[in-house]
């Protein structure tokens, strides 16, 4: 994200925990979905929804200790900053 007034070394913070959580939690359930099949098979994709996300707010009730096996680190992110995750 650039020019929305979030610092930098931040937003590489929340770049590295979200790559952990995908790795620690969603890398594997992936691999094992219909759309990674259909792409092991050179099949078409273009019917199926490849996001995933979820959305992590702080204002004015944070919500992040009910999203399941997030780190604890990603709890530490400044709060009173308005940061909406998605992936």
């Amino acid at each position: 994200i650039e020019n929305h007034e979030i610092e930098g070394k931040l937003m590489e913070k929340v770049k590295k925990v979200i790559n952990d959580y995908y790795e620690e939690n969603l890398k594997e359930s992936f691999y094992q979905s219909e759309i990674a099949k259909r792409l092991e098979k050179k099949e078409d994709t273009c019917d199926i929804d490849w996001e995933s996300s979820f959305f992590i707010w702080h204002r004015p009730t944070s919500n992040i200790r009910k999203i399941p096996n997030l780190s604890e680190e990603l709890w530490l992110v400044n709060p009173t900053s308005n940061i909406w995750l998605l992936f």
